[in-house]
């Protein structure tokens, strides 16, 4: 009878754990990177497992391609928003490379029009502001941590935003470190991909057979 109880608890947390991994993931925000003397840029976001389609010609990739892009399962979307009398020469995000399966930069696009549509309330936003597109994409790995790092030239100038940015997953969302640059430095956190501690569904249900055996064998 404990036997029987026991598998089917570990039945039902298996079971548990695989519908959580297959869950949905769609939310969207607005976070704010600070300077030290109290200054602020907006970052618009989007966390989504279900992206829009555009034309391939659209991507601009640093890392990764097309291939890669179609097989990731969490999308990253960020749009930078300068409101400040001074130039953005740089973006950057810090996590762990391993998480990394694309990354670059959507053409010409704006984050808060269709078929993204952001809105989240009380957000910063510009009726006027134009959208510019970075120069590249590239990922440092020589630093104290792994960055992903999309340079601006010609810089983003005031009441300009970027194109909308992305990196792409197989792993789910944490808020990580996140900077944008002009001489000064703006600094704050962002939603991207982490490196997940939990095992995954297989290694789960290795353990749990292993426990199973180890019961077994002790009748």
């Amino acid at each position: 009878m404990r036997k029987s109880v026991f598998i089917f608890v570990a039945t039902v947390i298996l079971l548990g754990y695989t519908a959580g991994a297959r869950a949905g993931v769609d939310f969207r925000g607005e976070a704010s990177l600070m300077s030290f003397w109290g200054y602020d840029i907006s970052v618009d976001y989007i966390v989504t497992q279900t992206p829009p389609s555009f034309e391939s010609t659209a991507f601009s990739f640093g890392v990764g391609n097309a291939a890669l892009y179609s097989m990731s399962s969490y999308f990253y979307f960020y749009q930078l928003e300068n409101f400040i009398d001074s130039n953005i020469d740089l973006f950057s995000i810090s996590l762990p490379g391993e998480a990394v399966l694309t990354a670059g930069f959507i053409t010409g696009v704006d984050l808060d029009a269709a078929p993204f549509s952001h809105s989240v309330p009380f957000e910063t936003e510009s009726m006027t502001a134009s959208i510019v597109n970075p120069d590249g994409c590239y990922d440092n790995v020589g630093g104290m941590m792994y960055s992903l790092n999309w340079w601006f030239d010609p810089e983003m100038a005031y009441d300009t935003e970027s194109t909308v940015l992305f990196i792409t997953s197989t792993d789910g969302p944490v808020f990580r470190y996140a900077s944008a640059q002009n001489g000064d430095s703006f600094i704050g956190n962002v939603p991207a991909p982490d490196v997940p501690a939990v095992p995954e569904p297989g290694a789960m249900l290795l353990f749990l057979s292993g426990i199973i055996v180890y019961l077994k064998s002790r009748r």
